[in-house]
């Protein structure tokens, strides 16, 4: 059995691809960010559709947050 490599994306090579419109901004799909203080939480990247600098926010409570250095997908859940 196969298991997905974990790796990490900085923010600063990449950003997650934003497909989805959301009342005037486009955002990425939930993923995995690794925050400056070294946790870990779901975040999703959106951007105004005009433009402009692109920003994460916590899935969890819709907080916007500043301290993301990393991101990769998150897993797929496993099989029952």
């Amino acid at each position: 059995m196969s298991e997905e490599k974990n790796q990490w994306i900085s923010v600063k090579d990449r950003l997650p691809k934003l497909t989805e419109n959301a009342g005037g901004l486009m955002q990425s799909v939930a993923v995995l960010c690794r925050h400056t203080d070294g946790h870990h939480e779901d975040c999703v990247c959106c951007e105004n559709i005009d433009g402009g600098i692109p920003f994460f926010y916590y899935v969890q409570c819709g907080e916007y947050c500043d301290t993301v250095t990393h991101w990769m997908p998150l897993p797929k859940p496993p099989k029952d």
